[in-house]
């Protein structure tokens, strides 16, 4: 056994929410090409999902832990470009760029958990606030219409690599 082992009341196990799949609906296309004789290699991406019982972690008081459940709906679309370059005048180098825009948001997130420190606020408003019927140490926010969470607007990379032989014998 790994840890500390934990027995569950019958009142702590139901207050743990059953988890569902996830369930994803959406379209992706794209365009490449081949151009400059090869050279260079282009592509044009773009995406639009939308998810549905995403698994999230929620507080639960009664057990002083997080656990896993479903709790938000998020919509994820956007667009990819990259590039390869294979010049015929420099054999074996590559140079390569990858630009991707992203737009990610909750549609629903009602029972986000809130970070220390946050501000309260009116339930359905922004801050934190305590649910009807729950003790004041639960708090929570509606995150709805609010970015995802580690989905960055625009990531990019570039690079290169130069390939060459060094002799039969290696």
């Amino acid at each position: 056994t790994i840890g500390p082992r934990i027995t569950l009341t019958d009142a702590q196990f139901a207050a743990v929410p059953m988890v569902r799949g996830e369930r994803a609906e959406g379209v992706e296309g794209g365009v490449k090409a081949q151009l400059m004789d090869r050279q260079l290699n282009v592509s044009v991406i773009g995406y639009l999902y939308n998810y549905k019982d995403l698994q999230v972690s929620f507080l639960v008081p009664a057990l002083s832990t997080a656990v896993l459940g479903n709790g938000a709906d998020a919509r994820v679309q956007g667009v990819e470009f990259s590039a390869d370059y294979h010049p015929e005048s420099v054999p074996g180098l590559t140079l390569n760029a990858l630009v991707a825009y992203n737009d990610t948001h909750y549609r629903k997130f009602p029972g986000a958990g809130c970070y220390v420190g946050q501000p309260a606020g009116p339930p359905g408003g922004p801050g934190c606030f305590t649910p009807v019927g729950q003790p004041a140490s639960v708090r929570v926010q509606d995150l709805a219409g609010k970015p995802g969470q580690m989905a960055p607007k625009l990531t990019g990379s570039v690079g290169a690599s130069y390939n060459w032989d060094v002799g039969n014998e290696y």
